[in-house]
């Protein structure tokens, strides 16, 4: 069990609640943005722009798999003890995070330490995702014009069982954890553009169980399942981050056995943060090359001449 302890005593409260019992009390206009991710808390930072940063770039874990209250901010990079985070949202410190905490919830004293277990930054158990059923890609077609528009050919739409829902007018990407097992479907309108990611508890590495599998040492990262399914279908192996990276994501791939990354993140502020946290995450024995895409434009905007220009450069 992954208890919330000052000193002797355990706050048995969730993490959501203690932020927003934190915001109710704040009068500094942090804490303006609180939304509840299972297992962690996406906050605005308190600690960068005087708390006022326009999107919400913190995370507070809440769940078993790391230090519960622990934070880390992938803007500014600040991280720590939930005490030292409320002690910020007040402009104050640790020690007054600490008093805050245990004068406005109720504890439980501990006899001795030795009866909690000891608790990792980041424990190694297994992803609790649920394990979809095969049969449920049995309903859908196999292909549609939508794949060639995005310049995904139909070797690749074969090959990572790629899917068409007639009835939705969307496309269908099979979503596998690591060993390969469906965990869910990402769907994306051909129509007009809405993308929708399956509600996974952790988000994992698109196609890293092929590249796994198959003993690939070099591949091309990507933030969009499209951008790498392009990708492969230049011949190049690529995997999807579903984004920018995540600290579970990073931790499959440090164990992944990948010796070299081409990063091919978005030429945009949100690629420009993903390439900063991937290189300060990653396994530093790794060899990572960054492939500097033009600004406003992802790997799909891109010809096959113009990415193998930029591939040939580095």
């Amino acid at each position: 069990m992954n208890y919330l302890t000052i000193g002797n005593k355990i706050i048995d409260k969730p993490i959501i609640d203690i932020l927003l019992e934190a915001r109710k009390q704040l009068n500094n206009g942090k804490l303006s943005t609180i939304e509840d991710k299972q297992e962690y808390v996406r906050v605005t930072c308190p600690f960068h722009k005087g708390g006022q940063e326009r999107r919400a770039s913190c995370s507070v874990y809440a769940g078993d798999e790391i230090e519960k209250g622990y934070f880390h901010c992938f803007t500014c990079h600040e991280k720590g003890n939930l005490s030292k985070f409320i002690g910020a949202c007040f402009n104050s410190d640790e020690r007054f995070g600490e008093k805050w905490l245990l004068d406005n919830f109720d504890t439980t004293y501990l006899e001795s330490s030795l009866d909690l277990e000891p608790i990792s930054l980041v424990k190694q158990d297994k992803p609790r995702n649920e394990i979809l059923n095969e049969n449920i890609l049995d309903g859908f077609e196999n292909y549609h014009d939508y794949f060639a528009k995005r310049k995904i050919s139909k070797e690749i739409v074969e090959k990572f069982e790629l899917k068409y829902n007639p009835k939705t007018r969307e496309v269908i990407f099979p979503l596998r954890d690591e060993k390969g097992l469906l965990v869910g479907l990402t769907k994306r309108k051909i129509d007009y553009k809405k993308y929708e990611l399956p509600k996974v508890v952790y988000k994992p590495v698109y196609l890293l169980y092929y590249i796994i599998g198959n003993n690939i040492k070099e591949v091309y990262v990507c933030e969009s399942q499209i951008n790498a399914l392009y990708m492969w279908s230049l011949g190049y192996p690529a995997i999807a981050l579903l984004g920018t990276g995540s600290r579970y994501q990073y931790n499959l791939l440090n164990k992944s056995g990948i010796l070299c990354y081409h990063l091919c993140f978005d030429g945009d502020e949100a690629g420009d943060k993903g390439i900063k946290n991937f290189l300060e995450n990653i396994n530093k024995n790794c060899i990572t090359d960054v492939i500097q895409l033009p600004r406003g434009k992802d790997i799909n905007d891109l010809d096959a001449e113009e990415i193998n220009i930029l591939i040939h450069k580095h």
